[in-house]
């Protein structure tokens, strides 16, 4: 019954973001042999997300050496979309990383839910720049540019996982 409506649901909401991913692809690749972008940040979402009552996405900054030299092209969109979801889920090394801490990540994610408790409250991680260098720190102008050409994929990605609540966690030398 109710579980195959809920897998299919999910299956959608993957397949849709799998199919926007890989529709810019090609373009993506072939674009970034004169850059050192890192791979891009391909979300890919669980059940939990997709049959929350409230969708709360979480935005950073930019990844550092996501995957490895985009232009190296050894991953494809289904093998990102998996490093993220491993990442994202199970990964005990992001606790490292400071977005992650209870001044970011980790106390929205712990607020909400208390806050929310009557609610199943499923959480999504994004970046506003969805690629970063192969390196640490704020993607170079050939990196943002390839971006904005040939990976303008942010607002879909709304679309698509149609969160509720949506907060910022960039810092003000973004705006």
């Amino acid at each position: 019954g109710d579980l195959n409506v809920i897998s299919k649901r999910e299956f959608h909401m993957i397949k849709k973001l799998t199919e926007l991913y890989q529709s810019k692809w090609e373009n993506l690749i072939s674009n970034s042999k004169d850059t050192d972008a890192a791979y891009p940040l391909l979300i890919k979402i669980n059940e939990e997300y997709q049959n929350s009552d409230i969708k709360i996405m979480i935005v950073g900054q930019e990844t550092d050496g996501w995957c490895g030299l985009l232009r190296d092209h050894k991953e494809d969109v289904i093998s990102v979309q998996d490093t993220y979801f491993n990442y994202f889920y199970t990964s005990k090394d992001k606790n490292r990383r400071p977005f992650w801490n209870r001044k970011n990540f980790k106390y929205f994610q712990e607020e909400f839910t208390e806050k929310l408790s009557s609610k199943n409250v499923g959480f999504v991680w994004n970046n506003i720049s969805k690629i970063g260098k192969n390196t640490r720190g704020k993607a170079t102008s050939k990196i943002e540019e390839l971006e904005n050409k040939y990976f303008n994929v942010f607002e879909n990605e709304l679309k698509i996982l149609k969160p509720n609540i949506i907060i910022f966690t960039i810092g003000d030398r973004r705006i």
